[in-house]
């Protein structure tokens, strides 16, 4: 009997863009931020004039807002142009394949989970994700957020059975 046709088999299609819900929170966000970023630019402004000290202040933290803002703008955009992902568990080994459209790159990743010394999950809701740590490779995040609880649990219990998952509750995580 052939022990290779007797390990399960997993298969997950992340959801459209517009059903995960982490994604119109962020838009909300983002569209609130840069509405808010010209008055705070005008008050940096006001601020200079008055006081040359209290302006230059102004002026740094105006200047980390507007990066942070960006930078956030940036992977939201990455994120909600991709074209999704696909999670495949076949032989104890995992591939996770993607497609960025803004750098028009195809993602693929492989691991098998004989080089997985543990995994991290994080179970916090809107970013689910499972970090495998490997040896002698580059880690593999697993974004466990777009493809809905079902695939979760599914991938969660296989995981479990299989290698040590640490579970890093939400308390931890800044």
């Amino acid at each position: 009997m052939n022990t290779l046709q007797n390990r399960p088999r997993l298969k997950f299609h992340s959801r459209p863009a517009k059903h995960r819900y982490s994604l119109v929170f962020m838009s909300v966000l983002l569209i609130l931020g840069w509405t808010v970023m010209p008055l705070l630019l005008t008050l940096t402004y006001f601020s200079v004039q008055r006081d040359l000290a209290a302006g230059f202040a102004a002026i740094l933290l105006a200047f980390a807002i507007l990066v942070c803002l960006s930078i956030a703008t940036r992977q939201f955009l990455k994120l909600s142009t991709a074209d999704g992902y696909e999670l495949l568990i076949h032989n104890d080994v995992v591939f996770l394949f993607g497609l960025d459209k803004m750098e028009n790159k195809r993602l693929w990743r492989e691991v098998p989970l004989s080089s997985v010394k543990e995994a991290d999950y994080y179970p916090i809701s809107g970013s689910l994700t499972i970090v495998l740590h490997t040896e002698g490779r580059p880690d593999l995040e697993l974004p466990l957020w777009a493809f809905g609880r079902h695939a979760e649990k599914s991938v969660v219990e296989y995981l479990r059975t299989r290698i040590q998952v640490v579970d890093i509750p939400s308390a931890i995580v800044i």
